[in-house]
Formats: C-alpha cells, sequence, structure tokens
C-alpha cells in the first residue's frame, strides 16, 4: 500500500545518513536563498541588481554543469565529490559571515560568493543526485525521491522562518554562521552512506568526448529528450518567482525579512504536501500528473501577482509550493527511471541545468521589473507556463503517458 511504498527506503541504513545530509544541505541552501536576496535588495534597492546576482549564479551551472556529470559517471566514489563541495560552501559562507561582522561587505562581495558557490554546485549536485538509486535500489527510487523531497521541503518550510528571525533579531551574519554548519553537518553525516556505484568503474575517456556522447545519448532517447527539455522550459518559466521574491516582499508587500521568511515558509508548507503526495503514488499516470501539476503552478502564480495583500498571497503560496513539489519531483523520478545507468550523472547535469536556466531567465526578469513592475512580469511568465503545459498536455502523447 501507500504507506509501505513511502516506509520501504526508510528502513535502509544508508538511506537514513543521506536524508540527513540532504536536510544540512537544504537549510544551507533555503536559507542562503534568503539571506543573499535580502542583502542583495538591502545595498542595492534594485530589481536589475537581484537578477545580477542570480546570472552570476547561474553562469558555472550553464558552464560546468556537463562537467560535473562527466565526473559523477567516471570517479569512483561520487560521494567524495558531494563532501567535498559541501566544505568549500562552508568556508565561502564563513567568510562572507565574517565580512558582515566587520562592515566590509559590499555587493560585488556577494556576487564573488555567489559565482563561487554556483561553481561548486554544478559539480556537487549531479553526483548527488546520481548517488540516490545506488544507495536505495531502483524498486524504491521512486519513493525514495519523494521521501528526500519531503525531508527537504520540511527544511524549506522552517530554515526561511529561521533566517528571516535571525536577520530580524541577530544580524545577518548569523545566518551565514548556521550555514557554515549545517554544510558541515551535510558533509559529515555521508560518511556512513554506503552505494552500490561507490566502486563501479568506467572507462577513462577524454571529458569532451564523454559529454558528446551524453548529450548524442540525450538528443536520441526519445522519452529523455522531451522530458528534459520541456523540464527546462517550465523551470524557466516558473522558477524566477521565488529569486524575485526578496525584492517583492519589499516592493509589493512592504514588509521586511521576517515577512519574507514567513511567506517562503508558506510555499515550503505546499512543497511539503506536494512530496507527501508523490512519496504514495504508484507508478501510473506520472507524465499527466506532471504536466497538470505545471499547469496548477502556472495559474497560482497569475493569481500571486495579481495581489498586493501579504494575507491574500500566502494561501495562493501553498498551491504554488505543492504544485511545484509535484513537478520537481515527479521529473526527478521519471528521470532518474528512464536513464541508463551508465549515462545516470551526466543526464542529472543535464536535468540541474534547469536550475542555472531559470536563474539566468531571473536576470531577464529582473531588468524587465524594473522597466515595468515584477507583478506584471511574474504574471506574464506564469501566462505562458500555462499555455505550454496545456499545450503540451494535450498535443505530446508520449510525455502524456509517462507511467
Amino acid at each position: 500500500g501507500a504507506r509501505e511504498r513511502f516506509l520501504a527506503p526508510l528502513r535502509i541504513p544508508s538511506f537514513r545518513w543521506f536524508l540527513a545530509s540532504t536536510t544540512g544541505q537544504m537549510a544551507s541552501l533555503n536559507m542562503q536563498g534568503l539571506v543573499r536576496g535580502f542583502l542583495t535588495f538591502e545595498l542595492t534597492e534594485s530589481f536589475a541588481a537581484l537578477g545580477t546576482l542570480f546570472l552570476i549564479n547561474s553562469i558555472p551551472g550553464m558552464l560546468f554543469a556537463l562537467w560535473g556529470g562527466v565526473l559523477a559517471d567516471r570517479i569512483q566514489r561520487r560521494k567524495r565529490i558531494v563532501q567535498t563541495g559541501q566544505l568549500i560552501n562552508a568556508l565561502n559562507a564563513t567568510i562572507v559571515g565574517l565580512m558582515l561582522v566587520t562592515d566590509v561587505l559590499r555587493f560585488e562581495h556577494l556576487l564573488i560568493a555567489a559565482f563561487l558557490q554556483g561553481t561548486v554546485n554544478s559539480v556537487m549536485m549531479p553526483a548527488r543526485q546520481a548517488m540516490l538509486p545506488g544507495v536505495v535500489g531502483l524498486p524504491n527510487l521512486t519513493s525514495a525521491v519523494a521521501v528526500n523531497a519531503a525531508a527537504r521541503d520540511s527544511i524549506r518550510l522552517l530554515a526561511p522562518a529561521v533566517g528571516g528571525f535571525l536577520i530580524h533579531i541577530l544580524g545577518a551574519y548569523w545566518v551565514y554562521f548556521l550555514m557554515a554548519g549545517t554544510y558541515l553537518f551535510a558533509s559529515a553525516t555521508l560518511i556512513p552512506v554506503r552505494s552500490s556505484d561507490d566502486t563501479a568503474r568506467r572507462r577513462a575517456s577524454g571529458g569532451w568526448r564523454d559529454i558528446v556522447e551524453g548529450i548524442r545519448y540525450i538528443y536520441r532517447d526519445d522519452t529523455l529528450r522531451p522530458l528534459l527539455s520541456f523540464n527546462i522550459l517550465f523551470a524557466i518559466l516558473a522558477m524566477p518567482y521565488i529569486f524575485m521574491l526578496p525584492g517583492y516582499v519589499a516592493d509589493v508587500f512592504e514588509d521586511g525579512a521576517d515577512r519574507l521568511g514567513l511567506l517562503l515558509s508558506f510555499i515550503g508548507a505546499g512543497a511539503l504536501c506536494g512530496a507527501l503526495i508523490v512519496a504514495t503514488l504508484g507508478p501510473n499516470h506520472r507524465g499527466k500528473t506532471l504536466l497538470l501539476a505545471v499547469t496548477i503552478q502556472g495559474l497560482a502564480l497569475i493569481a500571486f501577482a495579481t495581489t498586493k495583500s501579504f494575507w491574500i498571497a500566502a494561501p495562493i503560496a501553498v498551491v504554488i509550493g505543492l504544485s511545484e513539489a509535484l513537478r520537481m519531483s515527479l521529473s526527478n523520478v521519471l528521470v532518474q527511471t528512464y536513464v541508463q545507468d551508465e549515462f545516470r550523472g551526466r543526464v542529472m547535469s543535464a536535468y540541474m541545468l534547469q536550475r542555472a536556466l531559470a536563474q539566468f531567465g531571473a536576470f531577464f526578469a529582473g531588468l524587465l521589473a524594473a522597466v515595468i513592475g515584477v507583478q506584471l512580469v511574474l504574471g506574464g511568465m506564469a501566462a505562458l507556463l500555462v499555455l505550454v503545459a496545456t499545450a503540451v498536455l494535450a498535443f505530446h502523447q508520449r510525455l502524456r503517458t509517462l507511467a
């Protein structure tokens, strides 16, 4: 039954440690998304600057993500890549925190930190994604992805509120020091994790040849090609709202870090519900559910962009979070299900490009928002998202019928 599917991966000790590591990493990422955007808007009062920050963070993902996939497929221990990345991120957060304490932080420093973190994550994240099937096995993969997402979204519910409270009461530097601690926790809790691909070996070919081989594999696969292409397009249209949110709360709702943290927590509450729904789903109608979730998210974003009331936006944010979790979890499960294991790292690196490209989209959204207003920009992107999702649902039979 649904309960048994949900509990199955939790009976695997290595998955429980993997889950703890995911929790630590996501706590850091969610607090960072809040504090970095808040500091940028506080220093510049500019949506264009906010967009520039996310452009800088996205460039390494577009440049290095495919290399990260090659490393994930070639290096014997994907776990070591992830642990090293967490340690570098911890050092990065500590340095920014110290700059805040000494009152020397400028917007340029945030850009440098964002570029460094984007570089690390573009190499680390494909390896983390590619580890999961080896930890739980393919029969437990759907439930494991959903349980992992539920843990991620539980933290997404709590971490922004904690970050907003810390900024409001104690100062932003406390958030950065807490982030450094959670990155260290994420690295340490991977130590006991055992994965069946830890000792996997691949022939050593050239890096470029591996990348071309991975791209050719995706292009020739009639399931992965449209799945990855449309998922990236959906992300470009759906995700920029989260990057614009620090400026949105200040400009539209005329509120500060505490309300920003609260709004992110409403999104996290919805996302947790969405992840729990995915955890109980069997392997049926996943393609259709994915496309319906994208359509619902677009409609919810349109509704969000039309109100200037925080308390009307809050319940809409729950729906946005729920539908977004369905989209992200189901697309992850479908990609992991249909990919051949020898290409898993490279395909997951292509999958992870969605975040970098969404941040690239957020740069242009920020420039437009500075000219015509952030509500009009986010509402227009959401309307386009609904049009694309309904068109795919109506006319793309292969995606609609994925099990």
